[in-house]
């Protein structure tokens, strides 16, 4: 995935980078990514395909038993897979299906995992996530962690009550209405298909000490080849500074100056040392 530079997503990436709220600390950013392969995601690419239609295959051939024809018909890539033949000595017409109890190919919240198509969509989230958590490696990570959701009101329901739920709004002056302007301005919000990612905590890229909440939404415009990447997370006021509070962008050259503002609080060392003072 190759990362694109909007103004119009610094602009909201410049109000949502890092926000105090005197209880909590917020930190939102929106990137875009065009959907062109890297080397890392061409290998990423291959995974997937080896992964699933490995699996796909040895559920479909491998496994097959057989079944009286007249059967209930079978689901997903079984049905199109089973075929029916005449057995000599009387047995009668039989058909190849699954044995009982074997699931058919791995699914997902875009498809079965046996068609392209899905699995193109997979590893466009995932290519996604490894660009965006370069200190991460979500080349594993189970489809069923990601969610299609159907209708942007949802999104813009959920980001209203945790992002512009703890009082962003006043501080922000109205960032919210240009935050949606601006992805749509982007992506073409109209012809998007959006997802989720809930993480286990396992694979929780923001599990940082003091993570209050977060969200991952995906933004993806398959006329375009382009993905819109949202994601925000909220840490208590006592916790540790974040990677974000870090940047010369906030605090000017980090090596001459206190490493966490007085004016938005104490880091927890800061913290802790003064509460041993007293």
């Amino acid at each position: 995935m190759k990362y694109l530079e909007y103004s119009v997503l610094e602009e909201v990436n410049s109000a949502l980078s890092c926000v105090d709220t005197c209880e909590t600390r917020v930190f939102a950013r929106l990137d875009a990514y065009s959907c062109k392969n890297t080397n890392d995601d061409k290998k990423l690419k291959h995974h997937i395909d080896e992964k699933y239609t490995s699996d796909a295959f040895h559920a479909d051939a491998d496994m097959l038993v057989l079944m009286p024809i007249g059967s209930p018909t079978l689901p997903g890539s079984f049905a199109s897979a089973s075929s029916s033949f005449q057995m000599g000595g009387g047995m009668g017409n039989f058909t190849l299906g699954p044995p009982a109890g074997l699931g058919v190919s791995p699914s997902s919240p875009y498809g079965p995992l046996a068609q392209v198509t899905s699995r193109k969509t997979l590893f466009y989230l995932l290519a996604t996530l490894n660009s965006a958590f370069p200190d991460y490696d979500f080349s594993d990570v189970k489809p069923e962690l990601f969610m299609k959701v159907p209708m942007l009101k949802i999104v813009q329901e959920s980001v209203k009550s945790t992002l512009f739920g703890m009082g962003l709004e006043g501080l922000t002056h109205n960032i919210s209405d240009r935050l949606w302007e601006a992805i749509d301005e982007v992506i073409q919000l109209v012809d998007c298909d959006m997802y989720s990612f809930n993480p286990d905590p396992e694979m929780e890229p923001d599990s940082e000490e003091g993570n209050l909440w977060s969200f991952y939404y995906f933004f993806f415009n398959k006329k375009l080849k382009r993905v819109v990447f949202f994601t925000a997370r909220a840490v208590s006021y006592m916790a540790p500074i974040q990677p974000e509070e870090m940047t010369t962008d906030i605090y000017g050259d980090t090596s001459d100056q206190p490493m966490f503002d007085s004016e938005m609080g104490l880091s927890y060392e800061q913290y802790t040392m003064e509460s041993m003072e007293v």
